[in-house]
């Protein structure tokens, strides 16, 4: 492997962009063998929109341009050869953030990039939670604009199960095949259907798959919290588009569940909007009871299980693959790879919080990380000790609780007062953590 100069993240280093940009252990593939993105550039500037395909012919891409906002989606649905969106966040009539919630939900497999100035910052960052791959600052400058475009063009040659208007799922499992044949069938049906997975399997990105995949496209995709939200009946009747994830569902009192399946039981089947449930698994299994159980049974009829990362272990360097490059792109890092002790500690921990845990854990590393490739020193400590973060904490509470007992010299009363709790919780605590080690 080519080495970087030390420190070659910082901008003061000059490497050569497209050198470090096909490395065989960052992308696995050489240009000669990847797609070349087809670009639309939407900027309401036509100096500006012309300048920016300048660049992107000049580093070989196709391109177009769409000046008003109100044609990029007719655009897209006349041009399906377009797979890359540079959009600028500020536009007319329909603002940047419409225009990606748009291309989110009616053509997820077409990626974006965000253009902003400096002052516009908070939209950029927006734009990366609701699912951009990366944002750039205008002016536009052409080393940058190449590296994002290398780095998703890399992320798309990342092993993945693809179909038409469903949004690329990064993964070597062959389960994945079933579940997207499952949402195929369900969907065409119609069905209610229920995603059941743990906090962090990537509820939501199934709840997109299936949104995308359906009639319901065109509209929007709502996250409804059914814990927060009491007035659920009259916003449904209200709404004559889109789809509706449900959240929170296996939080609520039986007779608040009861309530909500009879009253979408008086709907008629196909009648918009479309629902579906995100259902907790460990939060279901606690709360499933007698009271209950008809209900969940009503609702769990179409169900599409995800798997745990820990049953994942296949996808766990894949997926840290594609956050190292996501990452890399976002932050200006010049990381090419993992070291094998790296990742071999990566591929050995737990993962009580899944794939939302493992984003933050490589997003992390990259800051971090000093060299050209991410080294065990980068990674947090509960992942090098193999620990999860609640286990730490809970770790720490209990030494605290010991340091104190210590300096009041065994007395509980004086403990308890100092670490502000009750003499009650504190002998609770003791015994929880005695009893589970």
């Amino acid at each position: 492997m080519t080495k970087l100069p030390k420190y070659a993240h910082t901008n003061k280093v000059e490497y050569n962009m497209m050198s470090y940009a096909i490395q065989p252990n960052l992308f696995q593939v050489s240009l000669m063998s990847i797609f070349r993105p087809n670009i639309l550039i939407v900027d309401d500037q036509i100096q500006t929109a012309e300048t920016i395909q300048e660049i992107t012919e000049a580093l070989k891409y196709k391109s177009s341009i769409v000046i008003k906002s109100t044609n990029v989606i007719s655009h897209l649905n006349n041009n399906s050869n377009i797979n890359l969106v540079l959009l600028d966040v500020s536009m007319p009539t329909i603002n940047g953030e419409e225009i990606q919630d748009k291309i989110n939900n009616m053509f997820p497999h077409i990626g974006i990039i965000t253009l902003t100035t400096s002052n516009e910052l908070q939209k950029a960052i927006y734009s990366i939670k609701n699912g951009a791959f990366n944002y750039l600052l205008k002016p536009i400058n052409k080393q940058k604009l190449s590296l994002a475009i290398i780095s998703y063009i890399a992320n798309n040659n990342l092993p993945s199960i693809t179909k038409i208007n469903y949004l690329n799922h990064i993964t070597n499992e062959v389960i994945f095949k079933d579940i997207y044949h499952d949402i195929h069938v369900l969907g065409y049906k119609h069905e209610l259907i229920t995603i059941l997975g743990e906090p962090g399997t990537g509820k939501k990105l199934i709840a997109k798959i299936i949104h995308s995949s359906s009639t319901s496209k065109f509209g929007p995709l709502q996250i409804i919290d059914l814990k927060s939200e009491l007035n659920f009946e009259e916003i449904l009747k209200l709404s004559n588009s889109g789809t509706f994830a449900l959240e929170g569902f296996e939080e609520l009192t039986p007779q608040k569940q009861e309530d909500i399946i009879n009253y979408i039981d008086t709907r008629k089947k196909g009648d918009p909007p479309n629902l579906l449930f995100c259902i907790d698994s460990i939060k279901y299994k606690k709360q499933l009871n007698n009271s209950n159980e008809s209900v969940f049974e009503r609702i769990l009829k179409n169900k599409i299980i995800l798997p745990p990362l820990r049953e994942r272990r296949n996808d766990i360097k894949l997926l840290s693959q594609y956050f190292l490059i996501k990452y890399t792109s976002q932050y200006e890092r010049y990381i090419s790879n993992f070291q094998e002790e790296a990742i071999e500690i990566i591929k050995n921990y737990a993962f009580p919080e899944n794939i939302t845990e493992l984003d933050k854990i490589i997003s992390s590393a990259v800051l971090v990380e000093r060299s050209n490739e991410i080294c065990a020193s980068s990674l947090p400590y509960h992942i090098k000790n193999n620990v999860s973060i609640e286990d730490q904490f809970e770790k720490i509470k209990y030494k605290a609780i010991l340091k104190t007992l210590n300096d009041t010299q065994g007395n509980k009363t004086k403990a308890s007062k100092k670490l502000g709790m009750a003499k009650s919780t504190l002998n609770k605590l003791l015994k929880e953590y005695q009893n589970n080690n």
